[in-house]
C-alpha cells in the first residue's frame, strides 16, 4: 500500500517536495531489490548451481547496474505478493 501511496504522490505532486517522495520511493526499490536478491539466491540454491554461476550472476547484476535495480526491485515485488519461496511471513509474526 505504501508503493502505491507514494507512486500516487508521486505524480500528482509539483515542486520542491517532489524530491523527498523520490528518496521515499528509491529507498522503497532498494528494500524491494534485496528481497528480490533474497528469491534469486534462493533459487540458486534450490538449483544446486555451481559457484562460479553464482558469481556470474552477481557480476553481471553488478555490470547492469540501474536495469539490474529495476529488474530485481520488479523481482522482489512480485515475491512479496506471490510468495514464490513459501516464507509465510504473515503466519511468523
Amino acid at each position: 500500500y505504501l508503493l502505491g501511496l507514494i507512486l500516487g504522490i508521486r505524480l500528482t505532486m509539483h515542486g520542491p517536495g517532489l524530491a523527498v517522495v523520490d528518496n521515499v520511493l528509491l529507498i522503497l526499490a532498494l528494500a524491494y531489490a534485496v528481497c528480490g536478491l533474497a528469491l534469486m539466491e534462493h533459487l540458486l540454491r534450490r538449483l544446486q548451481m555451481p559457484r562460479f554461476v553464482k558469481i556470474v550472476f552477481y557480476v553481471g547484476l553488478l555490470l547492469m547496474q540501474i536495469p539490474g535495480l529495476i529488474i530485481m526491485a520488479l523481482v522482489g515485488l512480485f515475491d512479496s505478493y506471490f510468495d514464490f519461496r513459501r516464507v509465510r511471513a504473515h503466519t511468523l509474526g
